[in-house]
């Protein structure tokens, strides 16, 4: 059973080729801080728990984007942006690609990754639905 939906629509900066849709902790797990210093980096906050994530871009270097996915929420916060924004020590960066084989292979109930195929500021929306266990 699925409730609760919250749409947010929103311009997210690339400068990697993708961004991430990610729970916080996430990005705490790999030295990174979930702190917006960037114009087209988002923090949303919502309710901890699991979530199916609908996500639209109509324009980007592969062309248009319609993906489904899940994501757990355990810090109440989201973030909406380029991984590289938020991690932002060499090292760890470093350390993210190279154990991720530059972010092809990141398995995570906490994180996707939003291939765009090329840099820019995407307009996106995106759909939560939180699902109720």
């Amino acid at each position: 059973m699925t409730t609760k939906s919250k749409l947010v629509e929103l311009t997210v900066g690339v400068d990697a080729g993708c961004f991430a849709v990610c729970d916080a902790s996430f990005i705490e797990d790999y030295g990174g801080e979930a702190v917006v210093d960037c114009l087209d980096s988002h923090v949303l906050k919502m309710e901890p728990g699991k979530y199916k994530v609908h996500l639209e871009i109509e324009d980007t270097w592969r062309g248009p984007l319609d993906q489904t996915f899940d994501i757990e929420l355990r810090s109440g916060k989201i973030i909406v942006s380029d991984l590289c924004y938020m991690i932002k020590d060499p090292d760890t960066w470093d350390k993210l690609l190279r154990e991720t084989n530059y972010l092809q292979n990141l398995v995570s109930p906490k994180c996707h990754v939003v291939e765009t195929g090329g840099d820019g500021g995407f307009f996106t929306k995106i759909e939560f639905t939180r699902r109720e266990t």
